[in-house]
């Protein structure tokens, strides 16, 4: 089985590119496309723990049954959350 799913911004409803969806369990995994859309193969019928992931949002994560009714669409939000990095000092010398 396959399942189709699209992945957007919780906040605005785009599409996100260049998200990692995968099973952990099965390490499956691919990425969405610029419409935010994807395909993981391989997943056979029953309750799977899917996993979505992409910098600059929260990981999200949901049980999701395969097969899905035909024609179906799994749609995921990821929400953005802020990344804390550490201080950057710049020193500059000249010498004269």
């Amino acid at each position: 089985h396959v399942l189709h799913g699209r992945v957007t911004d919780g906040d605005t409803g785009l599409p996100l590119v260049d998200v990692l969806v995968y099973m952990q369990e099965a390490e499956i995994s691919t990425r969405s496309d610029a419409s935010g859309h994807f395909f993981l193969p391989g997943l056979g019928a029953g309750r799977h723990h899917i996993h979505v992931e992409r910098i600059g949002y929260k990981a999200a994560a949901e049980y999701v049954t395969i097969p899905l009714p035909a024609d179906s669409l799994w749609e995921m939000r990821l929400y953005p959350t802020s990344i804390e990095l550490s201080q950057v000092v710049i020193e500059h010398s000249v010498s004269l």
